[in-house]
Order: C-alpha cells, then structure tokens, then sequence
C-alpha cells in the first residue's frame, strides 16, 4: 500500500519537492497567524538547498513537537491543518498523506522538527529499506532529540533514488511559488513574491461588488475586441471570501491559487473561452495536486457564468465586439438571442457595411431588404442598389450566415434576391412618352457606354425596379428589361420632349446600370476602370498634362489666376430660366440661339413638383465638356465641398478618375449669421444636367448667393479651374482651348 502511493502521488523529483514546500508555506503562515504578522514579514523564510541527490526544505514556521510528528507527518490518514486555525490562515494541504509518500523519490528521509515550546528539537528519520521488515505494520522510524536547530522550525532532508536535476527543479517549483507572499530562496536566490499581472489601461464597461450569487469584478474592453475581467471577492455559503483574478475572455484554461500558491491549471467550461488566473481561499485541490474538488469546480463555474453573462450582454451591444465574437453566434441563437444581433455589421452588395438594426429601422415599401448568397454583384443587384434597397452579402461563414439569414427573414421582410428578378409582364401598347423613353435610353447606353448588342423590352418586372440588365439573349442581343410606367420614369413626363429630358434620360441610365456596363465593355473599363492612357492618346488635341505647384492668392476685387485658371465675370444676364410647367413641357427664358454660346448658369423652376430638379446649377467650362465629357457622364459619385472662398465639385467612378472643378470666389463664405460657413454634399446623379451639349452641377443653397448674380447690377468675379485626375498615379489633365 505505501509503494502504491508513492508511485501515484510522490511519484517523481517534482512533486516532492512541491509538497515539501507547500508543507513549509503552510507551517509560515500558520505561525503568522498567531503572532498577528502578515507571512510576507522578512523575519519568516523559506530555504530550498539542492545538490547531487541531496534535498533539503527549511522554514521557521509552527514547527512540530515529537507527538505531532509521529501523529501527522509518519501516519497516513491524518492532518494537523483541518481546523478553523488552518482555514484562517489559508493553509493549502488538507490530506494528511504523511511522509511515507516521499519514498516514491528518496531512499532515506530526515525530519527535523521544533516548536515555541520545545526545549529541544526532534529527529525522526526512515530508510527505505525499512519498509520490507514487516510487510502488515508501518516502518519503524528512528528518533532521538538534537541540538542541530536552536530556533523554532522545521527541516526536511531526504536522499535521493538518483541526482536531482537542479536546473528543473527551480524552474518546476517557480512556477508554483512565483507568487506566494512569503519569501523562499532556492539555493540562496528569492524565487516568490513576484506580483500577479494586473490590467493596465484599458476602457471599463460594468463593475460589480461581491453580492450572493455573483462574484465581484470589473469587465474591461482591450484596444482590440478581447474583452478581460478582473476579479475583486465572492461571498460563499454567506462569507465573503478573499478572491483575486485577472482573466482575458478567449482561450480555455485558468491557473487556480490558494494565496499566491498554484494549485493546478482547470479548463473552464465557457462558451466564450477564458484565459488567465484566479485566486481564492475557497479553491481545494484533488489529492493528486492536477485539479480541482468538485466544490471548487461549481464555485469556478458560477464566477465564470457571472462574468460571461455580463460581457454577453455588451457584446451584443457593441458592433465592434460582436464582429470579434462571432464564434458566438451559433450559442447566441440557441439561447433565442436572434432580436438582439442587430448591431451585426453586414456587407452590402454595392460596397459599405450596415448593421442589421439599421436594416430594420429603415425598411420598408420603399427600401425594402434583400440577400444574396452568390455575393457577387449582378444587373439585379445593381438596379436594385441603385433604387435604395438594401443587397445584403450574406456571410460565407455558416454559423454567421444562418443568423444574418433569420434576421433578414424574421425582422426585415428580406427575400433572397438571386432569381428573384424577373419580368412577368410585356408591354403590347406604348405612347408616345414611353417610345421615347425607349429610344432615349438607348441612345443614352450607346452612347456613354459602347455596349455590346442589346434589345430593349418594355415590361413589368418582380420587383420594385424600373430597368434589368437580364443575362437573357434573343437573336444574339441581350435583353434589358425597362418598365416604362415605373414611377422613377413616369416622373419625367412634365419635361416634354426637352433637353432636361434627355439629361434625366441619361442621369438615369448613369445611376442604373453603370456598374453593369463596366462589365459588359471591357475594352473600355478593363477590369472595372477606365483607361486613361488610352483616352488621353485619343484625345490628345484636347487634353494637356498640368503640374500643380504652391502659389499666394489674395481675396480682393481682382483675384490672383491660379495655375491653369481663368477669372470670370458673372452677370444676371448670363442666367437662364427654365421652367418645368405644371401642364407638362419645359418653357425657356432665353434659350441660347443656334450656335450660341450655352448659359453660364441654369435656374430649373419646377412647377410640376415632381422631378427634384429645381434650383440652380453652374457650367463647367466648354473646354472641359468637350474634353472630359464621355468621362465625367460615366461617373456615379458627385459631391461638392465649400470653404473659405472656395467651391470644389468631384465627379468620380470610385476606382481610378477623379474630375475637379473648382471655383474661388471673390469673397469668402458666409452663413446667414455672418460667420465663415463650411459645408459637403452628396450630388445625385440627376443633379449634374446637360443642357445645349454642356454640363452643369448643381449649386448648393447655402453658397448660391455668392456664385449667382441677385439683379443686374451685381456682378461676382470667380476664377475657375478643372482637371481630370488619375488617381493611381501622381499626374491630371487640364483641358485646351481658351472656351470659356
């Protein structure tokens, strides 16, 4: 039976050397509890001295008298430590194995032992060999009172079977005592006392104090997602019991202490994964040193629990976290958490992400939501991008697609968009607007785009979309579906046949089926973008390469000309009205005559109230239109930003070219308090006009005033600029000419 239990407990150099230790750590802080001393006092020590097969463990704690030392160290089955005194003190063991178990290491073993009230220090001492003389009663042990220790304490010596290895040995038992309180030297060096890891700067979400049921912490967000805990108390069975802790919430496995010492090492089980370490009075190893009682281990669990359920909760309340989480996804819907995903981040078909609360505020008949598995981006996409709707790539993750799916579903009215668009209803009788619908949209695609053979349809289709790129062919031409009684076209019919109408006809096809069409003309976009070498080639009468350099401008009545500027003078004449009248048809004010110079200036007034085009809009020089024209009318982004004295409009396809028009004005912007104004905004597509052959952007109101002429008398001098700008490579293009 005793070689039974040395083999399986005391069964190597380590585990010796460890229990030894934890016997002197127990003894320390035992006898600091009865002097009323903290254990980390430099008047308690712990000496661990090896060499050659030669160990000895040395403390100057309680001691043992000779009665104790035949009771608790040479008997099996009993221990000095089960007592309040003990558990006060924070005592580790608990089992009362004995010093027989040594034997599995030492062929010889020496305990030498002396309390406070001994007059003189005990010797006990067994050899292996006395095992053998009778196999049915316990080994004799030798005894006999020595001088060799004067002062309270106790000293372990044993003998071992072969070397120890030093090296390993300090490097096992660091790892046990690294962070005990009391000091212990190995071979003359300190080996404990070193502080535990504590979070450093970090963002606080929540903080609990100890209460029944739920340990005390405080939950922190690191820089990146991992979310960490720090462990403040727990109250057990109605006490309050001294807990410490420092966990990071990803990994499996948590190193458990009793008081700085290391029990063992325990795989929580947490769906969220924790990593890290724990310290707590009430945890009580196994006898085998290598877990956890099964008390320990609930109590474990339940402070885990706690603090998993509280950083659930700012998981999903944080887009940023959930995307770090989404592991989590599968257990989140098991626990029926689906309404509460909603800050998922989502990636939309044409580009950008959108959380899934978004999508759920926002939908409705009119932008309604739809996935797509495919996750590639098609006609139907498109078109419907172009219309508003939401076009979800669902995720190619399973668990993460299986919860964007249900929410779609369940909270979104989303429907799978992939052959879902279809027409379900041709046209056999058009009008005359519809017809011209037809002829100017074809027109319009040919024009700006190249396109391969195409065969216009006029029909009804699935779904709330007014024109499909269908990858469907008749005779060898693709046919493109176009609902010629949506309302995106109908809205057009007070134009008339006018040349706002043509410019609406073309702004529609830009917002519809650019990205379509990039696909469909290689030649001229490759692969998405336009070539510029190319098209500077072809164009070269028309286009010069300009270099930008710094210079000084000084607002005044005479502005300074910037490089590749010129200064204009803006008149009340040089504005055009156009009216869009309720009746139908669009009535010009002076409309240029035949080879006439076109406005410098457009005023829509739209009478209809239907097409959103009233306001003002602004040329850019005819030079520009004729050089850069085909390029800037395949643009879907326009924006203008004004600050300062300065008004800038960019047109781009978001991928290599960029058009600039910029305008410095002969004062600075103002709002109508007075102070300097500064602003951006987003043009639509049906914003940027072309009228008489020329382009025009449209003027936001709160710079109108300083570019548009209130009455014939006021006259504003602006100097414009424009270049076209590859962004790929450090360069731009002005146009020629002197047109202005």
């Amino acid at each position: 039976m005793l070689e039974t239990i040395a083999a399986r407990i005391y069964d190597n150099q380590f585990a010796f050397l460890r229990e030894n230790v934890q016997n002197a750590i127990d003894a320390l802080r035992m006898q600091a509890q009865r002097d009323r001393r903290a254990s980390s006092d430099s008047g308690y020590r712990i000496d661990i001295h090896i060499a050659g097969n030669s160990a000895s463990i040395s403390d100057n704690g309680i001691g043992m008298t000779k009665e104790e030392l035949v009771q608790n160290f040479w008997t099996m089955g009993a221990s000095g430590k089960n007592t309040a005194e003990a558990r006060a003190a924070g005592c580790i063991g608990t089992f009362g194995i004995g010093g027989f178990a040594n034997f599995g290491v030492c062929d010889s073993l020496e305990v030498i032992s002396k309390t406070d009230t001994c007059p003189t220090a005990h010797s006990t001492s067994l050899a292996r060999s006395a095992f053998g003389i009778d196999r049915y009663a316990l080994p004799k042990v030798a005894y006999h009172a020595t001088a060799e220790r004067q002062e309270r304490g106790t000293t372990v010596r044993g003998t071992g079977r072969t070397s120890f290895d030093v090296a390993q040995l300090q490097q096992y038992i660091r790892q046990f005592v690294g962070h005990v309180e009391e000091p212990i030297f190995f071979n003359g060096k300190k080996i404990s006392q070193v502080p535990f890891e504590t979070p450093g700067k970090k963002r606080e979400l929540e903080r609990y104090t100890p209460s029944a049921g739920r340990p005390g912490f405080v939950l922190y967000a690191d820089g990146d997602t991992t979310l960490s805990a720090e462990i403040s108390g727990i109250v057990h069975h109605g006490t309050t019991v001294p807990c410490s802790g420092f966990v990071r919430l990803a990994g499996n496995g948590v190193d458990a202490f009793k008081r700085g010492f290391r029990l063992c090492s325990v795989a929580v089980n947490s769906h969220i994964g924790v990593s890290g370490w724990i310290d707590c009075d009430a945890m009580t190893p196994t006898a085998g040193r290598d877990s956890l009682d099964a008390t320990s281990v609930t109590l474990l669990t339940q402070i885990f629990q706690a603090i998993e359920q509280s950083a659930s909760r700012h998981i999903l309340a944080d887009s940023e976290l959930l995307a770090g989480h989404i592991r989590l996804l599968p257990d989140f819907l098991r626990r029926g958490l689906l309404p509460q995903l909603g800050k998922l981040r989502v990636e939309l078909v044409e580009g950008g992400e959108v959380t899934l609360d978004e999508i759920r505020a926002n939908q409705g008949p009119q932008r309604r939501a739809y996935y797509t598995s495919s996750g590639r981006s098609t006609a139907a996409t498109e078109v419907l991008a172009a219309r508003g709707h939401y076009i979800v790539r669902v995720s190619g993750n399973a668990p993460r697609r299986k919860a964007e799916v249900q929410f779609l579903t369940k909270y979104c009215a989303g429907q799978e968009i992939d052959g879902l668009l279809e027409c379900v209803e041709v046209y056999t009788h058009l009008d005359a607007f519809e017809r011209s619908i037809l002829t100017e949209i074809s027109l319009s695609v040919k024009r700006l785009f190249k396109a391969p053979e195409f065969k216009l349809v006029a029909g009804r289709l699935t779904l709330d979309t007014p024109i499909y790129w269908s990858g469907k062919r008749e005779s060898g031409s693709v046919l493109v579906y176009v609902d010629t009684r949506h309302g995106e076209l109908q809205k057009l019919r007070p134009l008339g046949y006018s040349s706002l109408f043509w410019s609406m006809i073309e702004a529609f096809c830009r917002e519809y089926l650019t990205e379509t069409l990039k696909r469909e003309a290689p030649k001229l976009f490759g692969a998405g973008a336009m070539d510029l070498d190319a098209l500077s080639k072809a164009n070269s009468e028309l286009w010069e390469l300009v270099i930008g350099d710094i210079e000084v401008s000084r607002l005044g009545s005479e502005p300074a000309v910037r490089p590749g500027g010129s200064v204009e003078v803006v008149r009340r004449g040089d504005v055009t009205r156009l009216t869009i009248s309720s009746g139908g048809g669009v009535e010009p004010e002076n409309e240029p005559a035949q080879g006439g110079k076109a406005p410098k200036i457009l005023q829509i007034v739209d009478e209809s109230g239907q097409t959103g085009l009233a306001g003002y809009y602004l040329r850019i020089p005819e030079s520009a239109t004729a050089a850069f024209g085909e390029i800037i009318r395949k643009f879907q982004s326009f924006a203008v930003v004004w600050y300062a004295n300065r008004v800038t409009w960019q047109g781009s396809d978001l991928e290599t070219t960029a058009f600039l028009f910029d305008v410095s004005l002969d004062r600075l912007v103002v709002g109508k308090d007075g102070n300097a104004a500064h602003g951006a905004l987003e043009v639509t597509a049906q914003q940027v006009q072309t009228y008489s052959g020329q382009i025009y952007f449209f003027i936001p109101g709160e710079v109108e005033r300083h570019i548009v002429p209130r009455d014939t008398s006021d006259l504003i001098r602006i100097q414009i600029r424009h270049e076209l700008v590859d962004l790929n490579r450090p360069r731009s293009w002005t146009s020629k000419g002197s047109a202005k």
